[in-house]
Parts: C-alpha cells; sequence; structure tokens
C-alpha cells in the first residue's frame, strides 16, 4: 500500500475449497509472519477433518514415516490420488524416492509443492 498512494485494500478472506480445520491452521501460521497484512481466512464448509502436525529432527525419518502412513491408509482403501503432502524443502522430495523407488509420484513444484502418490502402496 506503500507504494500506491490512494490505493485501496480488499482483503479475500474467504476461502470456498478449504475446511474450518485447514483454515485454523493456515490462519496460525499466516499471523506469525509480520510483513503480511493481517487477515483472517473463514469458511462456509463447516469443520473437516483435524489437520494432523508431525515432526521430525531429519528429513529421512520423515519420509520414512510420510511413506508408511501414506501405505498405511492405502492398504485401508484411501485412494492414491486422494492423498496429498506438502512440504517446504525440496530435500524431504529426495528423501521421499529414496525410501520408496518403485512409487510414481508427481512433484508439483514451487515454493510450496504438493507430491501426489499415484500408484502401488509404499509400506509393503
Amino acid at each position: 500500500m506503500r507504494e500506491f498512494e490512494g490505493a485501496k485494500l480488499f482483503k479475500l478472506e474467504e476461502n470456498f475449497r478449504s475446511t474450518h480445520h485447514i483454515l485454523q491452521a493456515a490462519n496460525a501460521i499466516i499471523a506469525r509472519d509480520p510483513g503480511r497484512i493481517p487477515k483472517t481466512l473463514f469458511t462456509q464448509k463447516g469443520d473437516g477433518k483435524k489437520v494432523e502436525v508431525l515432526e521430525y529432527d531429519y528429513a529421512s525419518d520423515e519420509a520414512d514415516a510420510i511413506a508408511a502412513e501414506m501405505g498405511r491408509r492405502a492398504a485401508e482403501g484411501v485412494a492414491w490420488h486422494d492423498m496429498a503432502m506438502i512440504y517446504r524443502i525440496n530435500r524431504l522430495w529426495r528423501h521421499l524416492k529414496v525410501c520408496s523407488p518403485d512409487n510414481d509420484f508427481s512433484d508439483i513444484s514451487g515454493t510450496w509443492a504438493t507430491l501426489h502418490a499415484s500408484t502401488a502402496p509404499l509400506a509393503r
């Protein structure tokens, strides 16, 4: 706003895709960024499933745990195309590929990237 004198700010706070629990997590992250314009995301979609937050000391441990969990869910009948993982560092992608070399993952790169498992179960 400082660069454009007289500009008006329109906050886009309503989210039409995500559920309340996901937006609560997003709001907690957004609130910690001192450079962001304050806003509170909201939705009409209901609570949805709770967000799972897992922490690991090493990327290899994190990749192993993710592979095992996705394999467990696939064995329970969750379709591979219905699973996704958001990761912040590219080295996690490398570790995930190493711990499950037989699986075909699609990588949608970016600052925050999403990978989708699309074939055989990871955990055997």
